[in-house]
């Protein structure tokens, strides 16, 4: 891990930053302030959403892991998922979070969620962007003038026919992703029990 990213007070406290924000907003969301109202298609409305974010952040951690698993600071990685936007694990980060909010029907867990990853963005994400900006300067210029830092653009899509899979550091992000799996699927099932009462 680089200095700058060391360095960085967001990304030294970026966990610390999320439970800060996230905690006093999950405990009002388990006591069911500022939920959606409890009308069947609102709650239909809810799910659907929950479910399609939870799918689209494991497609984009994994897709991720298997580009740029064991390689992150020896070479900068374009293809792929990062043809498309520079952070596609964070995004698929960020989408888990959400699905968490939709599968509590709280309006003040996403609130949270959104504000969280906005201050994560500015701190966290800059630090990693500045850290490849040092290394890989010229390069990295060109790329980010071509790819969107979060939101896809998916017509600049490219992709070598094989790639290499690192499988050590693929699997670590696997197991990673599995620890976010279970935070939306226990979401899922409090809010079932909850809608049951």
């Amino acid at each position: 891990m680089s200095k700058s990213r060391n360095t960085n007070k967001f990304f030294i406290w970026r966990g610390a930053i999320g439970v800060i924000i996230l905690a006093p907003a999950v405990l009002l969301g388990f006591f069911r302030y500022f939920t959606v109202a409890k009308n069947i298609y609102w709650w239909l409305i809810s799910d659907i959403a929950g479910w399609l974010f939870f799918s689209c952040g494991i497609a984009l951690r994994l897709w991720g892991a298997l580009y740029v698993g064991g390689r992150k600071d020896d070479c900068l990685v374009t293809e792929g998922p990062y043809s498309i936007c520079r952070n596609p694990i964070y995004l698929g980060s960020f989408c888990l979070m959400l699905s968490v909010g939709f599968f509590l029907k709280s309006i003040i867990i996403l609130s949270a969620i959104v504000i969280m990853f906005v201050i994560y963005a500015l701190g966290t994400i800059a630090a990693e962007e500045k850290f490849l900006s040092q290394r890989f300067q010229e390069s990295y210029k060109q790329y980010c003038a071509r790819t969107p830092r979060l939101l896809p653009r998916f017509k600049n899509f490219n992709s070598p026919e094989k790639i290499e899979v690192n499988l050590k550091a693929f699997s670590k992000e696997v197991k990673k992703t599995i620890g976010w799996v279970f935070l939306p699927i226990f979401t899922a099932i409090l809010a079932f029990i909850y809608a049951t009462k």
